[in-house]
């Protein structure tokens, strides 16, 4: 060992996307350490892309797609003397003879190594919110030792290779150059079978934006593969340690035999969890034109204006699904077309994200109008019912990483009759004949998750001073259950907005059956329940075999009204980040539980339901234990351990929390005065956030 620290750690202040690319110079610098260096290795080490603002007559930056080529498959130049520590991020390895440290170039810049052989992996939790999380997850991994040390964890493993990615890298000691020599097997063969787009997309806009500080390590382990992400742009600012799963076979599908990994661990780079990210740019006008050309398959076109709002930026992320699987097979969905303000771009497509130069570093207030068409049999009917929806994943083109959807939305669905065609926002137009199903919608800024269903619907519709509801049935005419449906969600509009002091925000509510059991949504201008809410008195009570969970023993107007209360939370207060969710579900939970109780004529009832929900809460907070946070919910991974610590802390210890700060009130003003102050409190919170973005700590300030 040298006794030298090669370190690789991410620096922990806030770069601006303006900050220049580092010069040429001490990059030459760095490769006069390599030894015996052929001239044709240093023509080639120096033929590096010029910075993007190096003036007139200087190269063009590499096309995309060649540029994620070599990074995702960098050429080993030479090799080093293994230090005693390296270190990325919170991370430290300590390798152990016989390893080889192999340095590799990416477009002739040096731009990681790999550790080929043995050592030892220190991880270090310090941030003490997100010591719970990763305790839990930590107890399904092999081989990983975890200690508490003080109010944080050290997490420690034995290993057998590590390979780093990382532009900006400063190599302490001097390296012998090679010729010929290959990456190792078991490298190669992890990032052929890897799902994830890193360390392309990270590396890719760190490169071109000139941010500092990004690392990507994938660890060999001796019992499990790991992957850490050092994320430092201020789009990111958080480092990630995550499992990676072995490969799986899907059968006849893409992502069959592919690595994905589950994030064990995540921890803030240089701010608090409450300080998010910046947004790089958002979505302010797109229009959709969806047409189904023959049966199951879609013709889609966007048409998106998206702003800048980072000075510098220069390429954009985008999202566009690249296909469906329904059930047997893999459907894709082709992208023909794709412009930039009307002109050809050289894009590149990873699965469903899209990235996009820029011609130029944008200023910040800059917009650019996208144009995608796609073409795929992606009208996939669950269980072979007579109905598909679109809006469960990008079927049209919207903002991928770093980026919002803040739009208005102008949609256009044509579709094939006997079919009946929905869409979300304010019905412009609308027309059925025998051949065709056709509508038009708006849904007004900003919002975003457009979706279209189409199926055998028979639809009836409620006029309402601030909305019109329409109730639309599977298969056949409800018109006593439609009815019942449409005045629990028209009282539970009246007490919101009177309550929150926003009106409803859609002018068109369409509310749609879906032939199935269990689960219910509110994306923007929709709302998607189940057959429970359509049961007679009678059917419920021969059906009550299938009402089982928590979610379903609700009852049919506490869930009905949980996904009215969605319009405000998040629709109106905008919830953009995983850690807010809270703010969408525990806050919709709470007060659609309140109206619940406000609305009914006999009181007692009113307060007796309102208690019933109460002790829901309790049990299902209880569940959940010490396993994490509210604010940390989704960093549970796990697909039945992650799904039911969620739902018990968001659905069931958020609303407690709610319910808690309101008892405070009460306790220190009095019953009524207590009550006055809480509702003043959420009604601040969403007159002071209408459409824009919310987040705890503006609940805290106004709170305080």
């Amino acid at each position: 060992m040298s006794g030298k620290t090669y370190s690789t750690a991410a620096d922990g202040g806030v770069n601006a996307l303006a900050q220049p690319r580092p010069s040429a110079a001490p990059l030459r610098r760095r490769f006069r350490r390599l030894r015996g260096a052929t001239p044709l290795l240093a023509a080639a080490l120096f033929a590096m892309p010029a910075a993007a603002d190096a003036g007139a007559g200087a190269p063009s930056a590499p096309k995309l797609s060649d540029e994620f080529h070599a990074i995702e498959n960098p050429s080993v130049i030479g090799t080093m003397a293994a230090p005693e520590t390296l270190t990325v991020g919170r991370a430290e390895v300590r390798p152990q003879a016989p390893a080889t440290l192999w340095v590799f170039a990416v477009a002739g810049e040096p731009a990681g190594y790999v550790l080929d052989g043995p050592g030892t992996l220190t991880y270090r939790v310090e941030d003490k919110f997100s010591v719970a999380p990763a305790r839990t997850n930590l107890k399904e991994t092999k081989g990983i030792d975890v200690k508490e040390a003080g109010d944080g964890l050290v997490l420690t493993t034995p290993i057998q290779g590590m390979a780093v990615w990382g532009r900006d890298l400063e190599l302490a000691g001097p390296i012998d150059s090679v010729e010929g020599q290959a990456l190792p097997e078991w490298l190669r063969e992890a990032l052929e079978e890897k799902y994830s787009s890193n360390p392309g997309r990270d590396f890719l806009r760190t490169s071109r934006h000139g941010h500092a500080g990004y690392r990507w390590a994938l660890i060999r382990g001796k019992s499990e593969d790991l992957v850490l992400d050092v994320d430092p742009q201020p789009s990111s600012l958080n480092e990630s340690l995550s499992l990676l799963d072995d490969p799986r076979s899907l059968g006849n599908n893409p992502f069959s035999r592919k690595r994905f990994s589950s994030r064990l661990i995540v921890q803030p780079i240089g701010v608090p969890w409450w300080q998010g990210p910046m947004i790089e740019f958002v979505s302010t006008e797109t229009d959709i034109d969806m047409r189904e050309v023959e049966r199951d398959r879609a013709q889609v076109t966007t048409k998106t204006r998206l702003q800048v709002q980072a000075e510098g930026l220069q390429v954009l992320s985008l999202r566009l699904s690249n296909g469906v699987f329904d059930g047997n097979d893999w459907m894709p969905f082709e992208l023909s077309n794709l412009t930039l303000d009307g002109r050809p771009v050289d894009y590149h497509r990873y699965g469903q994200e899209i990235f996009i130069p820029l011609p130029r570093p944008a200023k910040a207030g800059e917009s650019f109008l996208v144009e995608a068409k796609a073409e795929g049999n992606i009208l996939v009917r669950p269980s072979g019912d007579n109905y598909w929806r679109l809006g469960g994943n990008a079927w049209y083109l919207k903002p991928g990483i770093a980026g919002e959807e803040w739009a208005e939305v102008r949609t256009s669905a044509e579709v094939l009759a006997p079919y009946s065609v929905f869409a979300a926002g304010e019905v412009l137009e609308h027309e059925k004949n025998d051949k065709t199903s056709r509508v038009k919608t708006r849904l007004k800024a900003p919002m975003g998750f457009a979706m279209v269903l189409a199926g055998k619907h028979q639809t009836l519709s409620h006029e309402h001073e601030t909305a019109r509801v329409h109730v639309s049935s599977y298969a056949a005419v409800k018109e006593k259950e439609a009815d019942r449906v449409a005045q629990v969600i028209l009282s539970s509009m009246d007490c919101l907005g009177a309550w929150l002091g926003v009106p409803y925000p859609f002018q068109d509510l369409q509310v749609i059956e879906m032939n199935q059991w269990g689960w219910a949504q509110a994306p923007p201008g929709m709302i998607f329940v189940n057959q429970e809410a359509f049961l007679t008195q009678a059917s419920a009570r021969l059906d009550s075999e299938k009402l089982i969970g928590s979610y379903l023993s609700r009852g049919t107007n506490e869930r009905l009204a949980h996904e009215v209360a969605h319009a405000w939370f998040p629709h109106v207060a905008k919830v953009v980040r995983g850690e807010e969710n809270w703010l969408s579900e525990s806050l919709a939970d709470y007060s659609s539980a309140i109206c619940i109780e406000q609305k009914m004529s006999n009181k007692r009832k009113g307060k007796r339901l309102f208690d019933r929900q109460l002790q829901q809460w309790k049990k299902l907070s209880e569940r959940v234990g010490d396993a994490s946070s509210v604010y940390l919910a989704h960093h549970i991974v796990g697909a039945d351990l992650g799904r039911n610590h969620r739902y018990a802390l968001l659905y069931g210890r958020g609303p407690l929390v709610i319910h808690a700060i309101r008892q405070q009130l009460q306790e220190k003003r009095g019953e009524k005065e207590g009550d006055r102050l809480f509702f003043t409190w959420l009604r601040s919170y969403i007159k002071n956030f209408t459409y824009k973005v919310a987040e705890t700590r503006h609940l805290i300030t106004i709170l305080d």
